[in-house]
């Protein structure tokens, strides 16, 4: 199973192109600290990640550069040629889930992000009968 998640901070804006077909595509990389350094210097890995359709629009609105991202997804290498030739291959994070994670603050800008609305207004629930008293029906 090709299951990798990585929990990092995005080094730049997410960028959002469509693709011919008009289905949303956004990459971006994420910085992973390592979790030792010889020198004693933090030291990260940055990985390339794509996310695709609501999950490409997801992290276009609601990321920004400096944020905390978690990320689920598949590990692919993606193979390409350079303009000399070269063949080259990149390791992509092709991503299933991304969730916000952290203390919530921008660590370029030292300032706390605002909090988005995560509440569906009260319309759209239907209200739901509190259950009768009646356990006799019950198994136990």
């Amino acid at each position: 199973m090709n299951n990798f998640c990585i929990t990092g901070r995005l080094t730049a804006d997410p960028v959002l192109r469509m693709t011919q077909a008009g289905k949303a595509v956004t990459s971006y990389r994420v910085a992973v600290n390592r979790s030792y350094s010889r020198e004693g210097d933090p030291t990260a890995d940055f990985f390339q990640v794509t996310a695709f359709g609501k999950a490409a629009e997801f992290v276009k609105r609601y990321f920004t550069k400096g944020q905390m991202i978690a990320v689920s997804g598949e590990l692919r290498l993606d193979e390409y040629t350079t303009q000399s030739g070269e063949k080259r291959m990149q390791p992509t994070i092709y991503a299933n889930t991304q969730d916000f994670c952290g203390d919530g603050k921008n660590k370029q800008t030292g300032t706390q992000q605002a909090s988005k609305p995560t509440s569906v207004p009260a319309d759209e629930f239907m209200p739901v009968d509190a259950p009768a008293d009646d356990d006799d029906d019950l198994p136990f």
